[in-house]
């Protein structure tokens, strides 16, 4: 079976001596080819553009003084073969499997949706701890939290606080109970 690559051999180890070869190739006319060296193998590729050229060279395999010319079982691809593709790359397999990312699921049934989440806890402390803040010369609801170097944090008060609307804030209801979960 014809194909694009041809596998070089000869009674000693060709990869290491490739010039003669090389130059039978150069003369050969049959366009541009790429030698693979295979000195483990004693063997040496040679990938050219087409069948047809593969196939004139191994027409004239007899001019060559001791080496013999073999098809390959397969074609070799590559940027001989289709110019733009890139060296040395493998290509991605096609994916076979696809995965799918589905929504969280719903609480079962019997989940108690009035259960919500209180509040946060407000320590008695906290309100003090701002009004005691309170640095002589600062207008009135102004308080400064912390003064530094690098920078001044402060709480000034709202004016039109009452006139807006305020919206409740949302509650987050509590999960199901596990079966892991300790009562």
């Amino acid at each position: 079976m014809e194909t694009n690559t041809l596998i070089a051999t000869s009674a000693g180890n060709i990869a290491h001596n490739v010039e003669p070869l090389k130059q039978w190739l150069l003369t050969s006319g049959v366009g541009e080819m790429q030698l693979i060296l295979l000195p483990g193998f004693k063997r040496v590729l040679v990938v050219t553009e087409s069948r047809k050229a593969a196939q004139t060279l191994m027409n004239k395999g007899n001019e060559l003084d001791g080496v013999k010319l073999r098809y390959t079982l397969t074609d070799t691809e590559g940027p001989m073969v289709h110019p733009g593709e890139e060296i040395g790359r493998l290509k991605v397999p096609p994916s076979r499997r696809q995965l799918l990312v589905s929504p969280p699921t719903s609480p079962p049934p019997e989940f108690d949706f009035s259960r919500c989440e209180g509040a946060p806890p407000v320590s008695p402390g906290h309100k003090a701890s701002l009004s005691s803040k309170h640095t002589s010369g600062e207008a009135l609801g102004h308080h400064t939290l912390l003064s530094s170097a690098a920078g001044t944090i402060t709480i000034d008060p709202v004016e039109n606080a009452e006139s807006e609307p305020q919206e409740p804030m949302p509650h987050t209801t509590l999960p199901p109970k596990s079966i892991f979960d300790e009562e």
